[in-house]
């Protein structure tokens, strides 16, 4: 799906894509105590914020970002990063999931506690990598990701999600 465009102000979609991408991850999160019942699901809110993050990271960096879904292509997009290479093979992990997870399909049937265990794993990993905060902000921007994230009690701090 397209953004509505951002009024020649790509901070503004920046901060659009990161408040998205926490939702999304909150999602997950949400999720997580039900892994064995929706494991896909959880694979599946995680690609689709990665994908955000990516797309955050890129508007600060570039002012624009790519129209696409492909993560691979996304971390590509952000050029010569630190451990770039880590970036690469966590996303493409996360890749394959907002299809394959989200439709019956064999893939959907095989992922399992491990797999969303690991891509939650990767999400933080890939996070951690790109810090999709704007550059001039730096640190007040995920605020909200970091009080519900680094908590485990995800369902109290969400119920109560006053950070």
């Amino acid at each position: 799906m397209r953004h509505d465009g951002c009024d020649g102000d790509h901070t503004v979609l920046a901060e659009a894509y990161l408040r998205a991408a926490e939702e999304d991850e909150r999602t997950a999160r949400i999720l997580e105590p039900f892994v064995e019942e929706v494991p896909h699901n959880i694979c599946m809110m995680v690609s689709r914020a990665c994908e955000k993050y990516l797309k955050a990271k890129s508007m600060y960096l570039n002012g624009r970002t790519r129209n696409v879904h492909d993560l691979l292509e996304l971390v590509d997009s952000l050029g010569d990063i630190p451990d770039r290479r880590d970036a690469m093979r966590a996303a493409s992990v996360l890749d394959d999931y907002p299809t394959q997870a989200n439709y019956p399909s064999r893939t959907r049937d095989r992922i399992g506690v491990g797999e969303a265990t690991r891509a939650l794993e990767l999400m933080d990993r890939l996070v951690s990598i790109i810090d999709p905060r704007d550059p001039r902000v730096h640190g007040e921007v995920l605020m909200d990701r970091f009080c519900v994230c680094s908590q485990r009690s995800y369902i109290n701090r969400v119920q109560e999600y006053k950070c």
